[in-house]
């Protein structure tokens, strides 16, 4: 489906129906709380990339960096075992972690080329080793457990899943290439509530939903959108079967139905609520993601939001912040889709230079688009920035190009909050809302009552 847009109301119009054609499962969720930041001693973090949660609900988190296991409450307070080795209890570069119905800790201990089954004081079997045999690994990244008991790995270079019971003995399926079924560089795996082994493709940015036969089918591609990826790594499984996935370079956790319907939430940024190159994911039994945040050596932990406001058509309007007064943004909402078309007139981040003139109107004013489905108080837009066109003419035709991403929550009949990202200038923030006028706002409760 192409995302160039064409000039023109109608054209516009247009584009945004087909767009919204697709199915979205949207969740919406919100920063709770954080811990962690670089360091050696406990409750601190070098690296941390796989997460898991066990039956006490504390979080299990492995450390690349330290080569260690920290145990932790959601508001940081930690245990540890493991160092740097070969030995039974020591780690070279852990990365996935999950653990059983017994509450033991499964370690993808990628340096050792092995699995380590621990208990929560570090002692720990081990099965596996270097090798292209069935029972032997190169580098794996993820693990998963099954109803069964069955440990699932992610063999990652060697680009296949094996299935394994805890004594080592496994079966495996997979091979490179990017055919349903077969891999490349895969980096973690869950256990969806059909049984279905959840892969996560990293090399070909898609997710595959596998039997333990290796038949499999797949959704997602590479991109930036809804529903594509770019370097997949941690997945997790929530109480309603949604997959929950970490779009690694994107900076953004995707919520997905296993038929490729996404929501997200993230960006790149070091601010509570955002990534820097998130790894690994987990979902604790109240539903809440918990993100392994690898880049900012930090947990972060997010609740799905209780929406307490519902978009609707009435908040089709001019919209401003009174401190920029000057600039503002035109909104339009589409009921019967669940889909917004949003644009946001506003001046370049730099004035231009004082001889610099233009036809028509000023050479700093910017128009800006973005459009998106919208579920609850809060639309997913992508951001356009259009060029190219000459005034009340067809030729040449306007280009629209994808530069970021935009989300505007409401809060109330004349309240929203409007957070971009414009990629290319890796520059994002939020913008107070409040409509120009308000003779929509009766309408506006009424519909919300």
């Amino acid at each position: 489906m192409k995302r160039k847009l064409n000039s023109g109301t109608m054209a516009f119009a247009v584009g945004l129906f087909t767009l919204a054609m697709t199915t979205i499962l949207a969740a919406d969720y919100q920063f709770e709380k954080t811990f962690g930041s670089f360091g050696t001693a406990t409750g601190r973090f070098d690296s941390p990339r796989g997460v898991a949660v066990n039956s006490a609900q504390q979080i299990v988190v492995s450390e690349s960096g330290n080569n260690r296991i920290q145990i932790c409450s959601d508001e940081g307070s930690c245990t540890a075992f493991g160092s740097f080795g070969d030995l039974s209890g020591e780690f070279d570069r852990p990365r996935g972690v999950a653990v059983d119905n017994v509450n033991k800790i499964i370690v993808a201990d990628r340096g050792n080329d092995r699995i380590q089954i621990c208990s929560n004081s570090g002692s720990c079997d081990d099965f596996g080793g270097s090798g292209t045999a069935v029972g032997k690994f190169e580098s794996p990244r993820g693990v998963a457990v099954n109803n069964q008991g069955q440990i699932i790995v992610a063999d990652t270079e060697h680009h296949r899943i094996q299935v394994c019971s805890a004594q080592g003995s496994c079966t495996a399926f997979g091979s490179l290439g990017s055919s349903p079924g077969q891999f490349d560089l895969p980096a973690g795996v869950a256990v969806d509530h059909q049984g279905r082994i959840v892969v996560s493709d990293r090399g070909n940015d898609r997710i595959q939903l596998c039997n333990t036969q290796g038949s499999c089918t797949a959704f997602g591609s590479s991109g930036t959108g809804l529903g594509k990826f770019n370097g997949p790594t941690g997945v997790a499984i929530d109480s309603q079967n949604r997959i929950v996935i970490v779009d690694r370079f994107n900076n953004r956790i995707q919520v997905c139905t296993d038929q490729g319907g996404c929501s997200s939430f993230g960006s790149k940024g070091s601010s509570p609520g955002l990534f820097d190159l998130p790894w690994g994911v987990a979902v604790d039994d109240q539903d809440r993601i918990i993100v392994a945040d690898l880049g900012n050596n930090r947990i972060q932990i997010f609740s799905e939001a209780v929406a307490q406001f519902q978009i609707n058509a009435s908040l089709n309007d001019a919209w401003f912040f009174p401190v920029t007064s000057g600039q503002g943004f035109f909104i339009i909402v589409w009921e019967d889709i669940k889909f917004m078309f949003l644009a946001w007139f506003t001046y370049d981040v730099e004035r231009p230079p004082d001889d610099v003139t233009a036809h028509l109107g000023e050479p700093g004013h910017r128009w800006v688009t973005a459009q998106g489905p919208y579920d609850g108080d809060t639309a997913s837009l992508e951001v356009f920035v259009s060029s190219g066109g000459i005034f009340d003419s067809s030729a040449p035709a306007v280009e629209s190009i994808l530069d970021g991403f935009m989300t505007v929550t409401f809060t109330g009949c004349n309240e929203g909050l409007v957070s971009y990202e414009i990629t290319s200038l890796n520059l994002f923030g939020e913008v107070p809302i409040e409509r120009i006028v308000l003779d929509n706002v009766p309408r506006c409760e009424a519909l919300a009552e």
